[in-house]
């Protein structure tokens, strides 16, 4: 085999350099992407829906127990807004889904069965933030399944990785690509 060329070995170099640094940018790209998850906007309509529903039942509490709503029922309610008005604000994709979702669930059940005049009107406001609820848990269920990222930012995760794994390819010394 010949022995390459000072010009040779000279662009193998700039060649290599090259995309060193190219695989260290995309290197950092891809960690800035690991922390981007996105799920801000997400768990903001549950925290709106959350204070909406708990600023109404709190207005409601008193005439429920006086039209017959039991004092462990409202407890029970009240205990549930105000877990999921917690969890979504340090929220952890893997413990907390499952537990804001069963509450919500628990809640459409629990204004079902209030008494009085208030129920009826709690009821249609809980439904009014059905869409809201169900495209949070949608889109929360769907970062689940994609390292705890919204589908969107995961597939950008996973053609930056892709990228950075080529330009690793050509990381190697110029006397390696020579031999």
């Amino acid at each position: 085999m010949a022995t390459p060329s000072r010009l040779e070995v000279e662009h193998l170099h700039r060649v290599m350099m090259r995309a060193s640094s190219e695989a260290a940018d995309l290197e950092k790209r891809v960690g800035e992407a690991q922390k981007k998850d996105g799920l801000g906007s997400l768990l903001k309509l549950w925290q709106d829906a959350a204070a909406g529903v708990d600023s109404a039942f709190s207005r409601a509490r008193s005439a429920l127990q006086k039209e017959g709503t039991p004092d462990s029922q409202i407890d029970r309610i009240e205990k549930r807004i105000k877990d999921i008005r917690a969890r979504s604000v340090h929220f952890d994709l893997h413990q907390d889904l499952d537990a804001c979702v069963e509450n919500w669930k628990a809640l459409s059940l629990d204004f079902a069965q209030l008494s009085g005049k208030q129920r009826d009107p709690l009821v249609q406001l809980l439904d009014g933030y059905r869409s809201q609820v169900d495209k949070a848990t949608a889109g929360l269920s769907s970062a689940l399944r994609a390292e705890g990222m919204l589908p969107q930012d995961y597939r950008e995760l996973k053609t930056l990785r892709e990228q950075r794994d080529h330009a690793r390819l050509f990381r190697v010394s110029p006397q390696a690509l020579l031999n």
